[in-house]
């Protein structure tokens, strides 16, 4: 009997994990701010871009945050994975003569899942697009440099921007701004960083699903103990990304 009532027990503990698979939003310092993300396939933890809005490149705040709890820039290649393996891999948009071409339906379905997990850097409204409606999008800065000003003494390149990832809605549609080459030196609203780092580093709190884990084999040990056992400007007038 109290062998089945463990199966019973363990079993529900791992039905809960399973339910509990892809992208887990949690708390980062205060309580309630769920601007820490878990993947539970790669064991990361992503800081919203949205907790670095308007933060610089690698300034002042971004080495704190690696410094201090042991962030670091994901690569432009970690941040595209996680936004295609949890995200339905939305459409990447490209600019035709002024025209943004490959939005989708489905993509604003794919930003609408994107933003309720990483919330909305910049809330909009674009008057250039067709029919004209809300533009929100979210962009963070990857590791990955995409302009070379010159080079250092050990002859490394030093990059003058670095490539950003985002998601963008676009009146009824949406899709993935991807690529977008970001002047290290520009702050905008739009603009956090994409920071990672692995699950168990400093500052991070027990997740729920570990805790509720905890409990259970507390629990069956229990039981069986008393049975003896990019700048995108989207303007009013103009569809096409630029740098202001």
């Amino acid at each position: 009997m109290n062998l089945q009532i463990a199966k019973i027990v363990f079993g529900a503990a791992a039905l809960s994990l399973t339910c509990q698979a892809g992208l887990i939003k949690g708390d980062f310092l205060t309580p309630g701010d769920g601007q820490l993300i878990t993947d539970t396939s790669t064991h990361l933890q992503w800081l919203t871009p949205k907790y670095t809005t308007r933060e610089t490149w690698n300034d002042a705040a971004i080495q704190n945050l690696e410094t201090g709890y042991g962030f670091r820039y994901a690569s432009y290649a970690e941040a595209k994975s996680m936004i295609d393996n949890n995200f339905n891999n939305p459409p990447e948009i490209s600019f035709v003569n002024g025209q943004d071409v490959g939005q989708t339906a489905a993509g604003y379905s794919d930003a609408q899942s994107f933003f309720n997990i990483f919330g909305i850097n910049e809330n909009t409204y674009c008057e250039g697009t067709t029919p004209p409606g809300p533009c929100p999008r979210t962009a963070g800065l990857t590791a990955d440099g995409a302009a070379i000003s010159g080079y250092d003494s050990n002859d490394d390149p030093i990059y003058s921007s670095h490539y950003a990832i985002g998601i963008i809605e676009l009146s009824n549609l949406g899709g993935l701004i991807g690529h977008n080459a970001w002047p290290d030196s520009l702050s905008d609203g739009q603009m956090g960083s994409f920071l990672v780092r692995t699950e168990g580093q400093t500052g991070v709190a027990p997740e729920p699903g570990s805790a509720g884990l905890l409990v259970i084999g507390s629990a069956v040990f229990g039981l069986l103990s008393r049975t003896g056992r990019f700048r995108w400007s989207l303007s009013k007038a103009d569809t096409n990304p630029k740098l202001d």
